[in-house]
């Protein structure tokens, strides 16, 4: 039987090249984006960031600020919130790349012979490829329970039943950014290079899975919930709930036509597919370290409006007996959508195309529990009922403050939203775009292979010459009326890459950075963008990728770029790239020779990193020199070790940190195992910073500074941060080790029972035990040999709860010790500050320095800011001379705590002032040093008085910077002035 099978656009990826379907929310697609590039100039990108605001919580710090940084336009992907190629992360989410066929797309099929067309799927793949697992695991025969290296290297006897090509989980929240996957046990490994975290799941693997041609239970935590700890000790709940979710509500259509060479005529044909699955879960809740709660609020919608979708999934030309729901509907049911289309075939005979319809998590509120904190978000829609951002007030304390964003629908009937300016603090930003007049319809096949539009309707190159940069952002005019003015130009290319580089000296109609010319509203400063190799050609690398059987292009990258300023001086940048950082093309086949991967991309974490940096001044002459070098932790697979079948104690990250790719052929299934079989290693390893030397030229002399880290390399207890830093000068060489506690928690096996020995350094064992068990990495004990080659410690001590510095305390100048014997006694130590008291939000009520003199500290405007400083006697000395009792929050009931909590305006600020002025006139605290401030903590300190009684008042100006300081009789103490600078 002759089959024709038509070119079909999957939802299959290419691993970790940003080649993501447009099957989600451009905030989505923006945030694999931001996880998967390493620097922007490596792209030839634009970026601009404006930040909004910044509310430090715990240790913490909730933020959010709107950025721009895109290449192109790709017409069928609605505009963010913010407007078309802005984004921001309001609170956090995590989006994943699916790797699994829920609309069957793969058996879509002619056979014109047969008079046969539609998508046909196999005995028991329906219900294969509908089955979603959050949490995936490799299926494998019964009585086989083989390691990961087993079915690394002899997979035909490991009884594997199944594929294995496991969705990414990126994410992005408070300044973590990374992804994560489950291995082929089930077993989670995240990437990220910036911290420790730990994914936690459900305790059975089979509950998280659910069927997309079926209504989803969004009840079932074990299918909407994800949770993350952090190394600080802090978790965050995504999702939980339909409102904290984004669910794809997806349509492939298989349409056209053939002809019959039997009946010698020419049938037409309609079908198509649908499903439902969860595409992002969005930050809902967090639990600091320290007790305090964040929440966030999301628009609450009816998930069952779009129940009668999946009433029906796969059809021939019958077509569904249920549509998409009506707008009205949708707005009926309180939800809101967004719309992306994928078109892979569009021609005169046939059709193919996926619609995919979200349902977004739209946040409307962020508050910090028991603070008086809150952020609202408010919102319009358009005439194509598409959601905006219109604006966030903060609240905080009773003081509020709102910074507006201004969309204008720009290009005619098609319009998209753009973002023209934000209002912040009565300081506006502006901004303009290119080529905004006529854009195309949302649906339209006028795209290129990047995806992005060709100034046509027709699929193709087309005119993208001349459309290359339309609706990309030109320039912004600043408060000041100063500006950035960006210029693009097509991107050129002298090589490409598909499995191995070619040469390839062309020129690709997608935009890249020319130059920008920066107006600080008395000058202009021009900087230009040189995309070039030393022997003159293009640093330019075309990245080539499979996809449905067509060889497509799909990014540029760039190895190396020049920044010259014109009259100042210039940049070179060297970034690693295929050349220097190539993946690893090890595809081992069993009893087969055409299985293969479409995606085998397992280095591009580490491409686009900076290796190399040198700084010239106007003249031409090099100031500067940076060099870099970084650590994979990959060592060869002839070296990897079996973890499933020993105790090993000195393996590596490697041997752990992976999952195999897996590919089967089902038609030579025995017993309903696999017989022909390829796989794959595919690391979950973060590419570390090891060596940074600097060269200064100097009068003609080279004086350099040399910083090499070295990391753990084991994977018990493995982290991404510093073991040891040297430092190498001309003064000689020093170095420091860190100490952490799962080094010193042997002691302390367990979780009870554990007896500190406080006769040494290093012997806080149940702290130790603690800090392990809460995923809390922060080195316990610091030792440094200087150039001399002197040896000395400091050790930290912590709490149990909240887990924060107890004590910290210095060896002595005579001490023996060096890198191997620092347990020395403590006689041989000095306490340098303890934190005696704490309250229960960890805040430091009392200190005493290295002299033994105690500092008392209340804090005030709800336990986050303080109000009061006195020197000289304890916490509970204050508290009985305050008529207070003496436990660690007791101060909470003191006047000038009640009053700095209602501290709302300049009445209640005066009151807070009296009550301060009050318990420092107090006769029994004449003799001790008191400071006291008071707060608009929407923008800082409003006053202080120091021990000296004269108070200084600060005051802001109206985009809430410090103007200046004035004493009581209003006379300037000192002064402030600002200007804008790019």
């Amino acid at each position: 039987m002759k089959k024709i099978k038509l070119s079909i656009l999957l939802l299959g990826v290419c691993l970790g090249t940003n080649v993501i379907a447009q099957d989600r929310p451009s905030e989505s697609l923006s945030l694999i984006n931001g996880v998967t590039t390493n620097n922007d100039l490596y792209n030839g990108a634009v970026n601009v960031t404006i930040p909004l605001f910044n509310i430090p919580v715990g240790n913490l710090t909730l933020s959010n600020e709107i950025s721009n940084a895109s290449n192109g336009f790709m017409p069928r992907v609605d505009e963010s919130i913010f407007g078309l190629h802005w984004y921001a992360n309001q609170f956090g989410s995590i989006t994943r790349e699916v790797n699994r066929d829920f609309l069957l797309t793969k058996y879509a099929s002619v056979d014109a012979e047969h008079g046969l067309a539609g998508i046909y799927p196999p005995e028991g793949a329906r219900d294969r490829e509908t089955n979603d697992c959050i949490i995936q695991s490799q299926e494998f025969g019964n009585g086989f329970n083989p390691t990961k290296k087993r079915v690394l290297q002899d997979p035909n006897n490991s009884g594997i039943r199944s594929e294995f090509i496991p969705d990414k989980f990126y994410f992005d929240f408070f300044g973590y950014k990374g992804y994560f996957i489950f291995d082929n046990m089930g077993t989670p490994f995240v990437f990220c290079e910036n911290a420790k975290l730990q994914v936690l799941g459900a305790a059975s693997l089979a509950s998280k899975c659910y069927s997309t041609i079926a209504p989803i239970d969004f009840q079932n935590k074990n299918v909407n919930e994800i949770r993350i700890i952090d190394d600080k000790g802090n978790t965050f709940y995504f999702g939980g709930s339909y409102d904290a979710l984004e669910v794809n509500y997806s349509q492939f259509n298989f349409i056209g036509s053939y002809y019959n060479p039997v009946l010698q005529s020419t049938y037409s044909f309609s079908n198509a597919s649908r499903a439902n699955y969860i595409v992002s879960w969005f930050l809902k809740r967090v639990e600091l370290n320290n007790g305090e709660i964040i929440e966030a609020d999301y628009k609450h919608g009816d998930s069952n409006i779009f129940n009668s979708f999946t009433q029906k999934t796969l059809t021939d030309s019958s077509g569904f007996p249920t549509s998409y729901p009506t707008a009205s509907q949708i707005d009926a049911s309180n939800n809101e959508v967004s719309k992306s289309y994928e078109v892979s075939t569009a021609t005169i005979d046939n059709f193919v195309s996926i619609e995919n319809y979200t349902k977004r998590a739209i946040v409307e509120k962020i508050q910090v529990i028991g603070k008086n904190t809150t952020v609202n978000y408010n919102y319009f829609k358009d005439s194509k009922n598409l959601i905006h951002l219109g604006s966030i007030n903060l609240n905080y304390f009773g003081k509020s403050q709102d910074i507006t964003f201004n969309q204008a629908p720009l290009g005619g009937d098609n319009y998209r939203y753009f973002l023209t300016s934000v209002n912040k603090n009565n300081e506006t930003y502006s901004f303009q775009y290119e080529k905004t007049d006529n854009l195309p319809p949302k649906n339209t096949y006028g795209t290129n292979d990047f995806g992005f539009w060709n100034g046509t309707s027709f699929k193709g190159i087309g005119n993208s010459s001349s459309f290359f940069n339309a609706t990309l952002l030109k320039k912004v005019i600043y408060p000041n009326k100063g500006y950035t003015m960006f210029n693009g130009e097509k991107a050129n290319v002298s090589k490409e890459i598909y499995e191995n580089l070619a040469d390839n000296i062309s020129e690709i109609p997608i935009n890249r950075l020319a130059s920008k010319i920066d107006y600080d509203g008395s000058n202009e400063y021009k900087t230009n963008y040189l995309y070039q190799l030393s022997n003159g050609k293009s640093s330019g690398i075309l990245v080539l990728r499979m996809i449905s059987g067509k060889l497509l292009k799909q990014q540029v990258k760039y190895s190396q770029v020049q920044e010259v300023t014109e009259n100042k001086g210039k940049i070179e940048y060297f970034f690693s790239d295929f050349a220097t950082n190539p993946d690893d093309y090890s595809i081992k086949r069993f009893n087969t020779s055409y299985l293969f991967f479409n995606y085998k991309d397992n280095r591009a974490h580490q491409r686009g990193k900076l290796f190399k940096k040198n700084i010239f001044d106007a003249t031409n002459k090099l100031l500067e020199e940076h060099q870099y070098e970084y650590q994979s932790f990959l060592r060869s697979e002839s070296e990897l070790v079996d973890l499933g079948l020993i105790n090993c104690t000195t393996c590596k990250l490697s041997d752990d940190a992976y999952y195999v790719l897996t590919a089967i052929d089902r038609s030579s299934m025995q017993n309903g195992v696999s017989t022909k079989t390829a796989t794959m290693y595919a690391p979950v390893i973060p590419y570390l910073l090891k060596k940074e030397k600097i060269i200064n030229y100097l009068n003609d002399k080279q004086v350099s500074v040399e910083t090499d880290t070295k990391y753990r390399e084991s994977n018990i207890f493995w982290h991404p941060y510093p073991e040891e830093i040297q430092i190498t000068t001309a003064a000689g060489i020093s170095i420091k080790k860190y100490v952490y506690p799962y080094e010193l928690k042997t002691g302390c096996p367990g979780l009870r029972g554990c007896s500190d020995d406080n006769t040494i350094v290093g012997g806080q064992f149940a702290s130790y035990s603690t800090m392990v068990n809460s995923n809390i990495w922060t080195p316990v004990i610091e030792i440094v040999k200087n150039e001399n080659n002197k040896y000395s410690l400091q050790e930290n001590l912590f709490h149990t709860w909240p887990i924060v510095p107890k004590k910290i305390r210095n060896s002595k100048l005579n001490a023996d010790l060096d890198f191997t014997n620092y347990k020395i006694s403590l006689d041989k130590t000095v306490d340098q500050v303890n934190y005696d008291v704490i309250d229960n939000r960890g805040n430091y009520i009392q200190t005493t320095d290295k002299l033994g003199i105690p500092t008392v500290t209340i804090y005030g405007y709800k336990q986050s800011l303080p109000i009061l400083k006195i020197t000289g006697l304890t916490y509970a000395q204050l508290m009985q001379t305050l008529g207070q009792s003496t436990s660690s929050t007791d101060y909470l009931n003191l006047s000038i705590v009640t009053k700095s909590n209602a501290d709302i305006d300049t009445s209640s600020e005066q009151s807070l002032i009296d009550e301060l002025n009050t318990v420092r006139n107090n006769q029994s605290l004449k003799s001790y040093p008191i400071t006291t401030y008071t707060y608009d903590p929407l923008i800082g300190v409003t006053s202080v008085i120091p021990p000296s009684g004269v108070r200084e008042n600060y005051i802001y100006d109206s985009a809430g910077r410090l103007q200046k300081i004035v004493d009581v009789n209003g006379l300037t103490v000192k002064e402030m002035k600002y200007n804008y600078k790019n």
